[in-house]
């Protein structure tokens, strides 16, 4: 499917546009009450409120400062996800072709970054927060506006495969977007506070120092690559498998630093690789660009 032969039926038309409209009021109106449910636990856990010890500051030093800032913003960035799949819902409907990739970018945004709020409640409280239903919610809202316009078997796999990947990736990146800072940040709290540079040289926090802006930078090229290869612009194919790539070099020295703490990198990583892989194969490089690998 070419941005200049984009086919979809009138069922289609009502289907994704009625889709848009529900999942972004769901967002807007509904999404941040269910995401404050899951972060107030969190923290309430984290912090140990109610009078029992306090967890080791050199672990949760800076979390009442860098939390809820990551959480805020991740937060509104998803209330514009679900403003911008209700601006477009109409012309979605309308058959208008500007709206679909405008629509996939709209519901990607609320499920990419409300991971944040699913990681740390398994993590602490050990079950799932009702923020699952967003992350459910925008999937199949996604995987419903990628294969509804007309496309052969091994486009609409081909859009599946990559479109998911790219979604799977920056929803966690974006998590160690905040991991990484209220990390950095707690060590040299530590370090200011007890004279001792051995906190931020501590080769468990210092990898934070290396893969943390490339964690920012998957993110950021993932949202663009999706808009993109949704227009089929080569443009996003390459950003697209620059952000494999750069996810694959942010999270595997990570996890081989931090192997004795976490295997939560080398998910990500793998992630990453097979998102380059799906990109590189030939035939769903033409079917999402047009171009032969």
């Amino acid at each position: 499917m070419s941005e200049e032969r984009y086919e979809v039926s009138a069922t289609a038309k009502l289907v994704m546009g009625a889709v848009s409209l529900i999942f972004g009021l769901f967002i807007v109106f509904a999404g941040p009450f269910i995401l404050q449910i899951g972060y107030e636990t969190v923290m309430r856990e984290v912090l140990s409120a109610g009078g029992t010890p306090p967890p080791p500051p050199n672990l949760y030093y800076y979390t009442p400062f860098v939390v809820p800032w990551f959480f805020a913003t991740y937060r509104a960035i998803g209330v514009i996800g679900g403003i911008v799949c209700i601006l477009t819902s109409y012309s979605l409907w309308k058959g208008e072709r500007w709206a679909w990739p405008a629509t996939l970018v709209g519901m990607a945004l609320p499920t990419i970054f409300s991971v944040l709020s699913i990681i740390p409640h398994l993590a602490h409280i050990g079950s799932v927060p009702p923020s699952i239903f967003i992350i459910v919610a925008g999937l199949f809202a996604y995987w419903i506006v990628l294969l509804f316009p007309r496309s052969d078997i091994k486009e609409k796999a081909a859009r599946v495969s990559a479109f998911t990947l790219l979604g799977l990736l920056a929803g966690e990146t974006a998590v160690f977007c905040m991991q990484g800072a209220k990390a950095l940040g707690s060590m040299a709290e530590m370090v200011f506070n007890t004279n001792n540079p051995g906190f931020l040289l501590n080769p468990d926090i210092s990898i934070f120092s290396f893969s943390w802006p490339l964690q920012i930078a998957t993110t950021i090229m993932v949202v663009l690559a999706i808009y993109l290869l949704a227009k089929r612009d080569r443009r996003g194919w390459w950003l697209g498998m620059g952000a494999g790539v750069t996810g694959m070099v942010a999270n595997f020295p990570t996890q081989f630093v931090r192997w004795g703490v976490t295997i939560d990198f080398i998910f990500t990583g793998f992630l990453a690789l097979f998102l380059v892989v799906v990109l590189m194969i030939p035939a769903f490089k033409k079917s999402l660009i047009g171009e032969k690998g």
